[in-house]
């Protein structure tokens, strides 16, 4: 479990220090978020059970075949295609009343990896919820590139072990909007400076 924990702290130094936001403060009050654009790296691991299930609803898939059918091109094309519609509605809901100036802007994000921790993870070995993308954002009208974070880190706190995803499960909540919130804040923050 210290070793998970260690590796998600390494992974949030590593995003805050490698980004360097060129923009200044009246810049940044210029812009207008238009859009968000959500694409996934090639590479891309995505561990969500929520967006599993979703695709075992849809073609009703019983639960002793989901392990099975989560495996499946079209499953894994479904949960991308949900979790890339969760992000920008989030996103986009987030950020643009922060960024309503009048120079428009897109936000392009490309995601490497999402992860909501199963509860059963976290009692046995732990783990934690997050989101690490890229985070571009580009002219509207010409499509150039003004500021990019790399490899932006948003995370949300997940219970470990019994008495964490106990809890956790008693707060209740979305997880993924959690994480996607504090992936909007943390780009916010660093946007802003």
């Amino acid at each position: 479990m210290r070793r998970f924990a260690a590796i998600a702290a390494m992974l949030l130094l590593a995003a805050c220090a490698t980004a360097t936001n060129t923009l200044k403060p009246g810049e940044v009050a210029k812009l207008k978020l238009t859009s968000v654009r959500v694409t996934f790296a090639s590479d891309v691991v995505i561990t969500w059970e929520d967006g599993v299930r979703g695709y075992a609803v849809a073609n009703a898939i019983t639960d002793d075949q989901i392990a099975m059918a989560s495996n499946d091109p079209k499953a894994k094309e479904f949960v991308r295609n949900k979790l890339a519609t969760r992000i920008r509605e989030t996103l986009e809901r987030n950020l643009r009343p922060h960024l309503a100036g009048s120079r428009p802007v897109r936000l392009e994000i490309v995601v490497q990896n999402f992860v909501i921790s199963p509860a059963v993870q976290r009692i046995i070995i732990g783990g934690s919820h997050f989101m690490i993308a890229d985070a571009n954002l580009v002219d509207a009208a010409t499509g150039a590139t003004i500021v990019v974070y790399p490899k932006l880190y948003g995370g949300a706190v997940a219970g470990q072990g019994w008495a964490g995803a106990a809890v956790e499960a008693a707060i209740g909540g979305d997880q993924t909007e959690r994480v996607l919130a504090g992936y909007s804040d943390t780009y916010r923050a660093w946007l802003f400076k």
